[in-house]
């Protein structure tokens, strides 16, 4: 194994032009339903499929007439995603390394912090501070 350390002013442009064998990143789906993010993750075009992998069949899968995208009820979503994310996986650009829990423990009063995995908030966009704090008694 060769390793090659390189500043940290490289990053931007050694994950734009994929200049790695190996880049370790999370990936965190606040949708509770698990696919609205499906494609950012597995298509072939998408700027966050940072490995490249994916195919035009399918992408075409995902997007195309009759594909995930155009399941009308969470469960046919779900299930046609459960069937999809095989076949992406097999394309070994992108591999699951962790799924595990998030646990906070937060002392009793205290608003706004814990685990926000199912559900959409401001902290998705960035901290507010001011949003923490605690509760009226």
């Amino acid at each position: 194994m060769q390793i090659i350390q390189k500043s940290s002013k490289d990053f931007s442009t050694t994950v734009k032009n994929r200049d790695f064998d190996l880049l370790i990143s999370g990936w965190a789906s606040t949708d509770p339903n698990g696919v609205a993010f499906f494609c950012q993750k597995f298509c072939s075009d998408s700027t966050l499929n940072k490995s490249g992998t994916g195919t035009a069949e399918l992408d075409n899968l995902i997007k195309g007439p009759g594909g995930l995208t155009s399941l009308q009820t969470a469960e046919d979503q779900e299930s046609k995603a459960n069937e999809l994310e095989v076949q992406a996986l097999g394309t070994f650009g992108i591999l699951p390394i962790y799924n595990g829990p998030e646990i906070f423990a937060v002392k009793k009063g205290l608003a706004n912090v814990g685990a926000g995995v199912y559900a959409t908030t401001r902290a998705q966009i960035g901290d507010f501070p001011e949003n923490i704090g605690w509760q009226k008694d």
